[in-house]
C-alpha cells in the first residue's frame, strides 16, 4: 500500500511539472481532440480500416493520449514552430481481431514514436514523420468553425473577416489562428506579430467579388486595417483578403491568402478601398 502511494505521488509531482512547462506553442493544441483519417507514404496515404476509429489527444498537462483503434495509448509530446515530437509512447496490449486493424495500430503508433513536423489549418491537423515520408491526416469537427459563431457568421466572408479581427481584439490568438487555411507562421510567430498591437479596425468596401474554381468559392475582399500601438500611434495598411471555402465540404470561409501593405494616411480611402484587390492581380 505504500508503494502504490508512492508512485501516485510522483506520477502526480510529474504532471505538474509537465503543466507548468507547457511551451507557448504547444498551447495550439493543448485541450484538443482529433480523429485520424488516412495515414500511410507522403502522397499515397489510405483511409482506415473499416470500423476502427483511431483518435489523438493533447492534454493541457503536456500528455498525448488516445485510441489506436484496438489499445489505448499515452505519452508526452513538445512542440516548438511546427515541429513534434511524441516521448515515452506506452500502449495497452489487447489483441487486434482483425489483422488489418493490427497492422494498422502498428503504422500508426510507428508514425507517432518518429513524428518531426506538424500542420494545423483549420479543423485539419498533419503530422509528418520519419523524415517527412510518411504523413498521418486528422480532423477535429469541433474546430470546424473557429470562433463558435453564428451560422450567417461561417456562410458570409465578411462576417467572417470581421470575426477574425474581432477575435485580435479580444486578444483571443489562438481563435484568430484558426481563420487561417494554411497558416505560414507557427501559433508562436503569429501571436508575437500582435505584440506592440493595442487594437485594430477593419474597413471593408465595396462588397466582395465572389468566384468558384475546381470545387472552391473565392472571395476577394478589398480592406483597410487601422493598428493601434500600445503607445497610441496609428498605423494604416490597406490591400486584398482572399478566403475561400470548399463547395464539397461545407467548413464555412476562411483566409486563404493576405496581401496587406502600408498605406500613406494621405491617401484617400475611397481610392485605397478601390484598388485593393486589383493590385494583388
Amino acid at each position: 500500500m505504500r508503494s502504490l502511494v508512492l508512485i501516485l505521488a510522483v506520477l502526480l509531482v510529474a504532471n505538474a511539472q509537465t503543466g507548468r512547462n507547457l511551451t507557448t506553442d504547444q498551447r495550439v493544441l493543448a485541450g484538443t481532440e482529433w480523429h485520424l483519417v488516412s495515414l500511410g507514404p507522403a502522397g499515397g496515404e489510405s483511409g482506415l480500416v473499416a470500423g476502427t476509429t483511431v483518435t489523438l489527444n493533447f492534454g493541457e498537462d503536456g500528455r498525448a493520449s488516445g485510441s489506436t483503434g484496438c489499445n489505448n495509448y499515452g505519452g508526452t509530446y513538445q512542440v516548438r514552430g511546427d515541429t513534434i515530437s511524441f516521448i515515452r509512447l506506452m500502449s495497452t496490449r489487447r489483441a487486434c481481431l482483425d489483422q488489418n486493424a493490427s497492422q494498422q495500430e502498428q503504422r500508426f503508433l510507428s508514425a507517432l514514436e518518429s513524428a518531426n513536423r506538424f500542420r494545423l489549418a483549420s479543423n485539419r491537423l498533419t503530422i509528418f514523420s520519419d523524415r517527412n515520408r510518411t504523413v498521418l491526416n486528422f480532423t477535429n469537427e469541433q474546430a470546424s468553425d473557429p470562433d463558435n459563431g453564428t451560422q450567417d457568421d461561417r456562410s458570409d466572408p465578411v462576417a467572417t473577416l470581421s470575426s477574425y479581427y474581432d477575435a485580435l481584439n479580444s486578444k483571443d490568438f489562438r481563435r484568430a489562428y484558426r481563420y487561417w487555411e494554411s497558416p505560414a507562421q507557427s501559433y508562436e510567430q503569429f501571436k508575437r506579430g500582435f505584440a506592440d498591437t493595442n487594437r485594430v479596425r477593419l474597413l471593408i468596401e465595396p462588397p466582395p467579388r465572389v468566384e468558384g474554381a475546381a470545387g472552391s468559392s473565392f472571395a476577394e475582399i478589398s480592406t483597410i486595417v487601422v493598428a493601434t500601438t500600445r503607445g497610441g500611434n496609428e498605423r494604416i495598411f490597406a490591400g486584398c483578403y482572399t478566403l475561400r471555402k470548399s463547395n464539397v465540404r461545407d467548413t464555412g470561409w476562411h483566409i486563404y491568402r493576405g496581401d496587406l501593405s502600408p498605406a500613406p494616411s494621405s491617401a484617400r480611402v475611397s481610392r485605397i478601398l478601390a484598388q485593393g484587390c486589383h493590385n494583388t492581380k
